[in-house]
């Protein structure tokens, strides 16, 4: 299903095309989250009103859309923000009540997305050894509920890889081929092999095997693989999928020190897991991962850059988390490169890959052990 665009560069121009005017926001999903967000942080405005009729009845901080009469302003904009073309009109039925001319379609206004050079830096507080440990236990909650209630959209959050739509894993398990070719290529262009075979000589350690989507191949293609995960529903998955490789050794990680316990490996790997935990956690595992490289050894991984507005409390995130929800993060290219050299690894490639959505700024980094 296609989804209808939307980003902050969007909110944020719909925001400031109607700074002389009042807010509500409706719906208060994902994005109506956000808007929330921006209004309240970067502009210092309160909303006069959040709007969503399947959330009204349980919390009175926002009212059903039938009570819109209550709200004690006539000059506001309505923030509407739905990119879910399965529940847009049915919405945009809905905010016929709202006074004519008010209502604001962030997803229809057209912006190019870019990484501006004149962005802001980024507020992330640092969490110690303790606060990290709570935060992973709390990661590892949440994906074990995924893992059981929905282990393969998980990890591609494609509708038709939700249980209910699974015919078999097939196609799923076919997408896993790409990564892993992208993996030897890679390897070929920057000198560490010179033929695809020679890959069978290497040892690979890939965090986050989910349900064994590209493990299935990188078992083909490398001499042993490490598979890492934190959910034990994936594991399982993943241990049945692969039982009869036995060039393949998978490790259910239960605590961030876990991490301590790579192997020496040729390679590491990690693309679409590293986002999903919050920016300290993300250090300590590059840490680990460039300290279990052979010398010559390479990273391959990917995780976001930048977000506008995006920051890191601990408190405020420890207050508002909400278990079996996808969190997404980042960490700093700075600070990346800094984690790098401190364990003596330098940079043969960067790219911008889109492998987030909306304005992360998402990044693969290819790091080459180039001394202990």
């Amino acid at each position: 299903m296609k989804q209808r665009h939307i980003n902050d560069k969007k909110i944020i121009a719909a925001i400031e095309n109607n700074l002389d005017k009042k807010f509500v926001i409706f719906p208060y999903g994902v994005h109506g989250k956000r808007i929330k967000h921006l209004l309240n942080m970067k502009y210092k405005i309160d909303e006069i009103a959040i709007v969503d009729n399947k959330l009204s009845d349980d919390c009175e901080d926002i009212i059903n859309i039938n009570e819109i009469q209550s709200i004690d302003a006539e000059d506001y904009v309505v923030l509407f923000a739905v990119s879910n073309l399965e529940v847009y009109e049915e919405l945009l039925e809905q905010s016929k009540c709202f006074h004519a001319n008010t209502v604001c379609d962030i997803a229809s206004i057209e912006l190019t997305d870019f990484f501006s050079m004149c962005s802001d830096r980024l507020h992330i507080e640092t969490c110690n050894s303790e606060q990290m440990e709570t935060i992973f236990k709390l990661t590892q909650k949440t994906w074990t509920q995924l893992g059981s209630s929905e282990p393969y959209w998980s990890v591609l959050t494609d509708k038709k890889y939700m249980q209910r739509n699974m015919n078999g894993g097939g196609e799923f398990y076919e997408t896993g081929q790409q990564p892993c070719k992208c993996i030897i290529k890679t390897l070929i262009r920057n000198n560490v092999i010179q033929l695809p075979e020679e890959a069978k000589d290497l040892e690979i350690t890939e965090i986050g095997c989910g349900t064994g989507r590209v493990t299935k191949h990188l078992a083909q293609a490398f001499k042993k693989v490490t598979a890492i995960d934190i959910s034990p529903g994936n594991i399982e998955i993943a241990s049945s999928v692969l039982q009869n490789e036995e060039n393949v050794s998978f490790c259910l990680y239960k605590r961030i020190e876990d991490y301590k316990n790579l192997p020496k490996t040729d390679v590491v790997y990690s693309i679409i897991v590293l986002q999903h935990n919050v920016p300290s956690v993300i250090e300590y595992m590059l840490n680990e991962m460039f300290g279990s490289l052979k010398v010559g050894g390479v990273a391959y991984f990917q995780v976001p850059t930048y977000k506008e507005i995006y920051e890191f409390k601990f408190e405020e995130y420890i207050k508002n988390l909400r278990i079996g929800n996808m969190e997404m993060h980042l960490l700093e290219q700075k600070r990346i490169y800094e984690i790098a050299y401190e364990n003596g690894c330098i940079p043969m490639e960067v790219w911008q890959d889109g492998l987030c959505a909306d304005d992360n700024f998402s990044c693969t980094f290819v790091m080459k052990k180039v001394r202990q």
